[in-house]
């Protein structure tokens, strides 16, 4: 097994490796093109990295004890114009002793499948993404992991990512956007994703028309009339995969989960430095439990974001039931939304939010408050706040953090780690290495045993490029 991790990352890096070497040559020979062929302006760029990456990781095992790990990473990406490539490749290994105290053993988990599914779900995750064109393109595609998928106005599925057991389970996932503008035709388009393609659990896709785009009018032309199917055919996929979950005492074998919808989008006005949309929803869950809001977002002198929804919601309904945390919160989610009985009493609800984005989005902190009004059997409100620094502003620095703190009982409430996740990341790039500090908390309500997950450490990266 030891020989083979290591031939099999050298050769993808001999693969990969000729690409920069023809770039380079073509660019140096600085030859006339010949009648007929591509000009140098004409040909899409290529642009090949490697990266090496060094670090520690810890790791359950069977038993919920934990094992640390060194790890050495190889990074290759490749990007030809809009299309990308990116291949994570991670060998964790640790000292084992031996006669001369240099001996390791390679994490077989990372390696080893027994059959064809899990050898999906094993080897898929170590390409780290495939992608065309970006999001909001009229022609989107990404596979691997995913950050912020939101179908419409996210009042079904709305930032849901399918990153938060990674190491421990790593999935691949895909997305996929179509606007038939791409073709000349921008009166149809559709969005859609997969969380996990090996076991095609939790899917989803958003059809939606401009029925009124020929029209003068610049509002009612940009009216969008949409429809939205998702489902989770196994919430019970991460809570049988935790080392420490115990099926004989803690029995759970859910059914599928199906919710339809349909929702309204409509710019009320763009004209910088304001612009004001509006969207409406109405879904069903559980085929007769119904939700519905009503809202408004934009932005205020460019650098002020602001959104604000009424919900109207029946009993047992969830609003925005795949979110950023649903992976963590499958299970207790599927118990109120296959109950016969009443446990999230119906109520009329609100999400707000405000945040500020800064230098052109160099600098964006946003947050956001949901809940009932007054005190409703079941539900209690959530919080969530974002921070995002991309490079520019301090040279060669760069943060992510995010703080999600749900079943908020009272203001004191908010500093307790019950019922929260934390993550931040922070990045400091100097020459061709990176080095990243990173710091996760993560409380489980659900698990046995110890209900807290906190991971904290420091990458190291080197571009060879």
């Amino acid at each position: 097994m030891k020989h083979f991790t290591v031939l099999l990352l050298f050769a993808l890096f001999l693969a990969m490796y000729p690409v920069q070497l023809s770039t380079a040559q073509e660019a140096e020979a600085g030859s006339a093109p010949e009648a007929g062929t591509e000009t140098e302006s004409s040909r899409p760029e290529v642009n090949f990295g490697l990266g090496l990456s060094f670090g520690v990781q810890s790791y359950s095992d069977s038993d919920g004890e934990i094992i640390t790990f060194q790890a050495l990473g190889f990074v290759p990406e490749l990007t030809v114009g809009q299309f990308g490539v990116g291949f994570d490749l991670l060998v964790h290994y640790r000292f084992t002793g031996g006669s001369d105290g240099t001996d390791f053993k390679v994490r077989e988990e990372d390696w080893e499948a027994e059959d064809f599914s899990e050898f999906l779900e094993v080897y898929l995750p170590k390409i780290r993404y495939i992608r065309w064109a970006h999001k909001g393109d009229p022609i989107y595609a990404r596979l691997g992991g995913l950050d912020a998928v939101t179908l419409g106005n996210g009042f079904i599925v709305g930032r849901y990512r399918n990153t938060l057991f990674r190491p421990d389970i790593p999935v691949f996932g895909a997305e996929f956007d179509f606007d038939g503008a791409a073709v000349g035709f921008p009166y149809l388009g559709m969005e859609s994703f997969v969380g996990n393609l090996a076991t095609f659990d939790l899917f989803g896709g958003r059809l939606y028309a401009r029925p009124l785009l020929g029209m003068q009018s610049p509002v009612l032309s940009g009216l969008q009339l949409g429809f939205t199917a998702a489902a989770d055919r196994d919430p019970a996929y991460f809570l049988e995969r935790d080392p420490l979950y115990d099926k004989a005492t803690t029995p759970f074998d859910p059914d599928e989960v199906v919710i339809l919808g349909g929702d309204l989008r409509l710019p009320l006005l763009a004209a910088p430095p304001v612009s004001l949309n509006a969207g409406a929803d109405l879904a069903v869950q559980d085929g007769d439990t119904l939700g519905g809001q009503i809202g408004l977002n934009g932005r205020a002198l460019r650098i002020l974001l602001f959104q604000s929804q009424l919900r109207l919601l029946g009993d047992n309904f969830i609003p925005n039931y795949f979110d950023s945390t649903y992976d963590l919160f499958r299970p207790e989610r599927y118990k109120v939304y296959s109950s016969s009985q009443t446990v999230r009493e119906g109520h009329v609800g609100y999400l707000v939010g405000a945040g500020v984005s800064l230098f052109q989005d160099v600098l964006v902190f946003q947050s956001s408050l949901e809940g009932p009004f007054g005190n409703v059997d079941g539900v209690r409100p959530t919080f969530r706040s974002e921070l995002l620094l991309t490079e520019g502003i301090v040279p060669g620095v760069s943060i992510s953090a995010e703080y999600i703190k749900e079943g908020i009982k009272d203001l004191d409430d908010l500093g307790s780690l019950d019922r929260t996740r934390i993550g931040s990341r922070i990045n400091y790039r100097t020459g061709p290495a990176l080095i990243s500090l990173f710091y996760q908390v993560r409380h489980d309500p659900l698990r046995d045993g110890d209900p807290w997950t906190v991971r904290s450490g420091l990458e190291s990266t080197i571009a060879l490029n």
